[in-house]
């Protein structure tokens, strides 16, 4: 009978570990994730005074990927 004691401590004890270590990887992601979402948010704003650098450097990125998949392929 002693047995079966033991056995349903080790199985809760298992339980509870699996639950933290559970809850701190949900909550890391969601931390890194909100964290990156703002991040990209900041780099995403751009002055007026560059814009249209800024516009011009994204068609020749764009252009640039799309002759670079077409060689690859």
């Amino acid at each position: 009978m002693e047995k079966r004691g033991q056995v349903t401590t080790f199985m809760i004890a298992g339980l509870i570990i699996l639950l933290v270590i559970g809850s701190v990887f949900v909550v890391n992601q969601y931390i890194l994730k909100t964290a990156l979402e703002r991040e990209a948010e900041r780099a995403a704003q751009v002055p007026e005074q560059i814009k249209s650098v800024k516009e011009h450097f994204d068609s020749c990125l764009k252009l640039l990927t799309a002759e670079a998949v077409t060689l690859a392929g």
